[in-house]
């Protein structure tokens, strides 16, 4: 029987979704979601001719007839639209995409019953997030790079919620809009005072402020010149713990807002890192720290009133460690997160991965129960006032850095309550059905930057690749005619290339699903290698640099990053942590098994073709230096490199190219691997994007490739939820 054709104008159904062409709206289990204009005229085009292939170029004369657009604008679009119905590229229910062709609608489509037969449920309104900001300036502590994980997340602002009809919907507050950087929001017990981190909005000092919740003049409780932040109220609502973060380490200190009075509480080594909470009583501070890189963050608690300082949890060594304490409201639990050794916190924006566990510390014995069995990023955890559900910000279920409910008792699944833009962090219960957190947003550009010599003065360079959505991890190829880059630009990370000034790019992997990233030409130049970041780990893919069908190299259940071919193409360089710490592995071009390279750790490597024999350099993830191995398997660093910049190094011909930073610069500096005499290339205007291989140096190491940030914020909010999930 042939499917009725739906009128341009007029409402139908796409699966179980109620489709409002006229408000932009889809419809369904009491929710209301709104689409861009574009999305509804898409949807509806293929809707006309269900289960049918409408190519690229037929969207492009229906869709977007009045104005000139190119793949990766109708590939973000369909991306923006799938997430929002809820589809998955790699097991599609609605939208199928066939590859190097086009889209098809393989839902089944059915008009409206007639006046009488249904009758459509009242919607309550939906606020939407406000409007991304960008500072004209930002610090380099907040600002030298978001990891390119930190920006997979949702790419169109929506607000979900899967609860029924009679249920209130989410609704998102602005609680500030400051220039700069407002970060680590913290309500007062009677939720009438604010308080947080901030610039001061021109890229300045971090110090603490506090202002009514309704708005005012913030009030600076912490004018000094090191860097403050991680408020948290006491339980009289007159006091304010926080995080002093110097050069030596890290102070715990306490602000009397009434007076301005500060003192300081007890030392610490990285309690910046997750953010301290008060004790129910008054009387004590329970942090995460640990005594060393190599330990594991413990949960430990400060008396206040002794000084004393007590451990309240035991992570398995080897782990990341405990993260993230949130106290109930009565005093007697405490949740948390239990980070993984795949988790990395080497810059301040770095989430855990790991899963949320549950301390009774009314309990003699100390053992922590596991509530979430997902092994994603997590970003922070508050209680409900019932103490009946934890809300948490974490990546399940691939939906970007999204706020989950999860309910303590009785076995039940984590259900999601808020879904948006951006990074979100630290959910703060703020009175009777609402919860604060920060959100920050960002984006990458890649730029052409000349090295003009060690006296010359810094150079911005011109943009390369600049789109609205981050472009990184650029890569010259072996002829220097090509660029290879990730870029978001259709919705998900994938893989690009392009001609070498930029133009003409093209899309070569089509993941969808999952993050593809840190591309590495083949000495021929015919192929690249890749990273994708999948729910069992990060893999390694290899794909022809016209793009097809991508191999699988690597699958096993742990990470695989940053791979490199080596100099005659027989090898693959990768970072794993399959022997359970990072280590240089390499396997064969097409697969393979793989050996284990370095035993005293490694994360990127590089071949250099030019020594002899063939010598492999490399970098760390935890620990500093470029480092390379003799003749006799014993290891040398032959340079210094920042642990953050483990992906910031090149090698060209015999020479090695590596970052440093200066005060405002990216210093480039250059090392002769024959005679390992070491002097200044060039300076970048501006700092270089760490967390990610982000740097290429052009044959004749004249010109560098460069991510760089061109905009990056970061507000306070609210989601009011209803008073049914207090």
């Amino acid at each position: 029987m042939r499917v009725p054709e739906p009128p341009q104008e007029g409402d139908f159904f796409v699966g179980d979704w109620l489709v409002r062409p006229r408000l932009n709206q889809l419809v369904r289990g009491g929710r209301e979601i709104g689409i861009e204009p574009r999305a509804m005229s898409l949807l509806v085009t293929l809707s006309r001719s269900p289960a049918t292939v409408v190519t690229r170029r037929q969207l492009h004369e229906r869709v977007w007839s009045d104005v000139a657009v190119s793949d990766e604008t109708v590939n973000r679009t369909v991306f923006d639209l799938r997430r929002v119905l809820g589809d998955r590229a790699s097991n599609p229910v609605y939208l199928e995409t066939i590859r190097k062709v086009g889209y098809r609608l393989i839902a089944p489509v059915r008009p409206v019953p007639a006046p009488g037969e249904g009758v459509e449920p009242h919607l309550p309104e939906v606020s939407a997030p406000a409007p991304r900001r960008w500072p004209r300036a930002w610090p380099l502590g907040l600002a030298l790079a978001l990891p390119a994980a930190l920006l997979l997340g949702l790419l169109a602002d929506r607000l979900l919620d899967p609860r029924p009809a009679t249920a209130s919907l989410p609704r998102v507050r602005q609680l500030t809009a400051y220039p700069g950087y407002e970060t680590h929001p913290a309500v007062s017990p009677g939720g009438g005072r604010l308080a947080f981190s901030w610039d001061g909005g021109e890229g300045g000092n971090i110090d603490v402020y506090w202002r009514r919740i309704e708005g005012g003049t913030p009030v600076r409780l912490s004018p000094d010149a090191a860097r403050d932040d991680n408020p948290k109220w006491a339980p009289d609502g007159e006091r304010l713990s926080y995080v002093r973060t110097g050069e030596k380490g890290c102070d715990l200190m306490l602000a009397t807002v009434a007076t301005g009075e500060v003192s300081r509480l007890a030392g610490c080594r990285e309690a910046a890192i997750s953010p301290p909470v008060w004790a129910r009583d008054g009387q004590g501070l329970i942090f995460s720290d640990r005594d060393s890189p190599r330990e594991p963050f413990r949960l430990h608690r400060l008396d206040l009133l002794s000084g004393q300082v007590s451990r309240l949890s035991s992570p398995l060594f080897g782990s990341l460690g405990d993260l993230y304490p949130s106290l109930s409201p009565s005093g007697r639990r405490l949740a948390f997160v239990r980070a993984t050794a795949k988790s990395t916190i080497s810059t301040y924006l770095t989430p855990a991965i790991g899963d949320l566990y549950l301390l009774d510390l009314e309990d003699p014995d100390g053992t922590a129960r596991r509530l979430t069995f997902d092994n994603q990023l997590v970003a922070g955890v508050a209680w409900s006032e019932s103490e009946r559900e934890l809300f948490y910000v974490s990546t399940r279920e691939g939906l970007g850095y999204s706020l989950w409910r999860l309910p303590i008792e009785g076995g039940g699944e984590p259900r999601l309550l808020l879904s948006t833009t951006g990074l979100l962090r630290f959910p703060e219960r703020a009175g009777r059905g609402r919860l604060a957190y920060e959100r920050w947003e960002g984006k990458t550009d890649i730029w052409d930057v000349p090295l003009e010599g060690p006296h010359a003065a810094a150079t911005r360079g011109e943009p390369l690749q600049v789109s609205t959505r981050s472009d990184l991890n650029p890569q010259w190829s072996p002829d220097g005619r090509r660029l290879a880059f990730t870029s978001a630009r259709s919705g998900n990370y994938e893989i690009w290339v392009s001609r070498a000034d930029g133009r003409q790019p093209e899309q070569v992997t089509f993941f969808e699903d999952h993050p593809a990233e840190s591309p590495r030409w083949s000495p021929d130049g015919e192929s690249l290698v890749f990273e994708v970041r999948e729910p069992r780990g990060s893999h390694l893919y290899r794909v022809d640099r016209s793009g097809g069908r991508a191999t699988r190299l690597t699958g096993e259940s742990f990470d695989d990053r940053a791979p490199s071919f080596s100099a005659d193409g027989r090898w693959i360089y990768f970072g794993s942590n399959r022997s359970g710490s990072w280590q240089i592995w390499r396997i064969g071009s097409g697969g393979g098994g793989a050996t284990q390279m370095t035993r005293a750790g490694g994360f990127r490597a590089l071949e250099s073709a030019h020594t002899d024999p063939h010598r492999l350099y490399y970098s760390k993830r935890d620990r500093g230096g470029i480092w390379t191995l003799d003749g006799e398997g014993r290891e040398r660093r032959v340079a210094e490199l920042a642990p953050e910049h483990w992906g910031n190094w090149e090698i060209v011909g015999s020479r090695l190219f590596f970052v440093e930073l200066e005060a405002s610069t990216t210093r480039v500096r250059r090392v002769d691997l024959g005679e390992e005499t070491s002097e200044v290339a060039g300076r970048i205007e501006g700092w270089i994007s760490r967390e990610a291989p982000n740097l290429a140096v052009s044959s004749d190491g004249s010109r560098v490739l460069l991510a760089r940030f061109t905009g990056l914020a970061a507000d306070l909010l609210a989601v009011d939820f209803g008073p049914d999930h207090r």
